[in-house]
């Protein structure tokens, strides 16, 4: 699947429930944007792999502030700060990694011509 078929089955008004929902069976991509693209990013909910990524991301956001809360680290703004700051652009770059056509489509062969 190349990349222009990827982004015309996200293209599809067909593929989207309630206009905020997609769900896709031959899009490969668990991540996408939403339909608004500066709005962020919504899960392919016809991917297997949606659920258990909803719970990784979930664990991937509270662990950073569960080791500060267990390691008994007193509540200083800046480093809470910071950990808010890194936890979200960690999460945003994984996003935008994951909704990527350019990730899961396949190369094509063009003629090769005789050098």
């Amino acid at each position: 699947m190349t990349e222009n078929e990827i982004n015309d089955l996200w293209k599809d008004p067909k593929n989207w429930r309630i206009f905020f929902i997609y769900y896709c069976k031959d899009d490969p991509r668990i991540i996408v944007s939403k339909r608004v693209k500066s709005m962020g990013w919504t899960l392919n909910f016809a991917n297997p792999w949606a659920f258990p990524t909803i719970i990784l991301v979930a664990l991937c956001v509270l662990a950073p502030f569960r080791i500060l809360y267990l390691r008994d680290v007193p509540l200083k703004l800046p480093l809470w700060l910071l950990t808010i700051a890194l936890t979200l652009i960690s999460l945003i770059l994984f996003c935008s990694f994951m909704a990527s056509a350019r990730r899961y489509a396949k190369k094509t062969n063009k003629s090769q011509t005789p050098e």
